[in-house]
């Protein structure tokens, strides 16, 4: 029977209901080593001392044998340097680890998802992370339980101290033009180069963010991320208390968890899926392509979302008019909504 082996590194602050969720999963996989790393209390905030109180009694219970190590922030750090420094502080210790924030619900299989591949790869250098996210919900997952693509996801991954050492909040990097070039030349789409280019930028102009350093890390080595053929943690960090996103789309509403089979169909090679990576970056500039739409909607017509996906299909006409596919499905959804 399969044990999970592999530390755990889960980012907390002050949203008690949603790390209670995300905890007893972790509960369930039960890992030999636990890191709770809290971000302190923000200034000109008094309902952040208890909540984050609160967040922090729901992880105080751990009820299986595990090594529990705290590192609670005495000042607010920040989304980037809380995470930042809590990633290079786990690192310090371990040479691997799978890190969620609070924020990141996982299917239970995401643990054992991350382990097998953070031990089949774990000396490969062109593997860089592995990720839980996958931002199609489902991808090619019939052939292969996970695909290779120059676009990761922070919402629950795991990697190794050997990629976190190129790591730079301060982003340095992206100074040196030569590293520019490699990743344009890596890249190769012109949109998607200059999309990079300006969220780089962004967070150079103090964005509250670390992940964008992280991609910058990755992309400066040729590094590649796992992603799974089905979604495997969802990201529930939306609404008006949220850093980043502050409304949740349509796209997002379409989010759920699947569980992996074991033992995992590796792909044939290491090699980057073009395909996903440019229905990604669509997904990500809010311009997901005709059949990434077409299953948005069957997904909100699964989920009784009838009016939502009316409005998608709209959406969706109006970017692709002439799509027979999407015309074919206005039937379909009205006929739906008719049956109310």
């Amino acid at each position: 029977m399969w044990q999970l082996q592999t530390p755990v590194a889960l980012f907390i602050f002050n949203r008690p209901e949603a790390t209670k969720q995300v905890f007893e999963v972790i509960r369930r996989v039960k890992p030999p080593i636990l890191f709770i790393i809290a971000d302190g209390c923000r200034p000109n905030h008094p309902e952040d001392q208890a909540q984050c109180a609160a967040t922090q009694a729901m992880v105080e219970n751990i009820d299986w044998e595990c090594d529990v190590i705290r590192n609670y922030a005495e000042e607010n750090l920040g989304c980037g340097r809380r995470i930042a420094s809590g990633v290079s502080w786990v690192f310090s210790q371990v040479p691997r680890a799978i890190f969620l924030e609070d924020d990141c619900l996982p299917d239970p299989s995401f643990f054992r998802f991350c382990e097998v591949l953070l031990d089949h790869y774990a000396d490969d250098q062109r593997v860089t992370q592995i990720c839980g996210h996958n931002r199609l919900s489902r991808w090619r997952c019939s052939e292969q339980s996970y695909h290779f693509s120059y676009y990761g996801s922070s919402w629950g991954w795991g990697s190794w101290q050997r990629s976190w050492q190129y790591y730079d909040y301060e982003m340095r990097q992206w100074q040196e033009q030569r590293i520019r070039d490699a990743i344009a030349q890596l890249l190769g789409d012109t949109q998607q180069v200059d999309y990079f280019a300006l969220r780089c930028q962004q967070t150079l102009n103090r964005l509250d963010t670390w992940d964008y350093q992280w991609s910058l890390a990755q992309l400066a080595k040729g590094g590649l991320s796992i992603i799974p053929a089905m979604n495997l943690v969802t990201h529930s960090g939306v609404g008006e208390k949220a850093l980043h996103t502050k409304t949740n789309s349509i796209l997002q509403m379409t989010q759920q968890n699947y569980s992996l089979e074991f033992p995992l169909h590796h792909p044939e090679t290491v090699a980057v899926d073009q395909n996903y990576v440019d229905r990604h970056f669509a997904w990500s500039i809010g311009q997901p392509d005709p059949d990434t739409l077409l299953n948005v909607i069957d997904r909100l017509l699964e989920m009784n979302r009838k009016t939502y996906a009316l409005i998608a299909l709209q959406q969706a006409l109006k970017r692709h008019p002439e799509h027979q596919g999407l015309r074919g499905y206005q039937q379909r959804v009205i006929s739906s909504l008719r049956q109310n």
